[in-house]
């Protein structure tokens, strides 16, 4: 066999051996495709995720601090016969709280980051840096209303309220029965 028959028998075997063996092959677009598809749903998941802690955190936060600040009203209506009236701004409600020991040591009580220093004094907030709300009018049956506006300050569905205000109520009921 000559040298240039050599040469081209070679390269034919060795076609011959590769059309055996297929080469090895990328993802292909749809694999690619596929496997990004998988990152952006688990992306996704991780940031609701995410997103939903942080919100389970805040209304965790306002409702400590919403039950701590209930717990404070409560003192003061026992040491004073009657809840503070209406105001227009939470650092208003410290003051009258803070003007009774029992309702100043609940106050103590709190968690400093819940206090925002205001030019009217140290004000409440809640978990989304929005000052509670309090309102109590003193009339006959009336209860005060300690709330935060919740995640949407403009959707009254979602207000958080102080839950132990209304224990006080129903013992209050429950003594004017039994006189």
């Amino acid at each position: 066999m000559s040298g240039k028959s050599r040469q081209a028998w070679g390269r034919n075997c060795k076609g011959a051996l590769a059309a055996e063996e297929p080469e090895p092959r990328g993802l292909g677009l749809l694999g690619l495709m596929g496997w990004l598809g998988f990152l952006v749903i688990l992306l996704v998941g991780v940031v609701a995720a995410a997103n939903w802690a942080r919100q389970s955190g805040r209304q965790k936060l306002t409702r400590q601090c919403l039950n701590a600040l209930g717990e404070a009203l409560v003192a003061y209506r026992q040491a004073e016969g009657e809840f503070p009236p209406t105001v227009s701004s939470s650092a208003e409600l410290v003051k009258y709280l803070k003007s009774v020991p029992p309702a100043q040591q609940r106050l103590e009580e709190m968690a400093e980051h819940v206090f925002d220093t205001t030019s009217r004094g140290p004000e409440i907030l809640d978990g989304w840096g929005r000052p509670l709300r309090y309102v109590f009018d003193g009339g006959a049956g009336q209860r005060p209303e300690l709330k935060s506006q919740g995640p949407d300050p403009d959707d009254p569905a979602d207000d958080i309220y102080a839950e132990g205000l209304q224990a006080v109520f129903i013992g209050d009921s429950a003594k004017e029965a039994v006189q």
